[in-house]
């Protein structure tokens, strides 16, 4: 699923994993399909604070929405399972605007 971006606050220092940048940041997100049609936000952690600024699209998983009734997960009573899972950084909003500005 697709996410907006709304803010994004850096909690720790740069870290270089086999030469890649990470940054661990709390961030908000909203649902793009969802984005101004109602105020459903998601408070989330990830470690894309490198990447991520106010207004980029960042693709995950949505957790909120799913019906677990996996034995195993019912065992740990105490869990704390996030709504929402970053995975990645979108750049398709860059990628249409470059192709429209080609048509134009």
């Amino acid at each position: 699923m697709e996410y907006v971006v709304l803010d994004v606050d850096l909690v720790s220092s740069k870290v270089h994993v086999g030469g890649s940048k990470y940054v661990m940041a709390d961030a908000q997100v909203a649902h793009v399909t969802n984005f101004g049609k109602n105020d459903t936000m998601f408070n989330v952690r990830t470690h894309l604070g490198y990447l991520l600024n106010m207004g980029n699209y960042a693709l995950g998983y949505d957790l909120h929405a799913t019906n677990s009734n996996d034995m195993e997960v019912d065992k740990y009573k105490d869990l704390v399972i996030p709504n929402v899972i970053l995975v990645k950084k979108s750049y398709e909003e860059r990628w249409k605007r470059s192709v429209e500005c080609l048509i134009l």
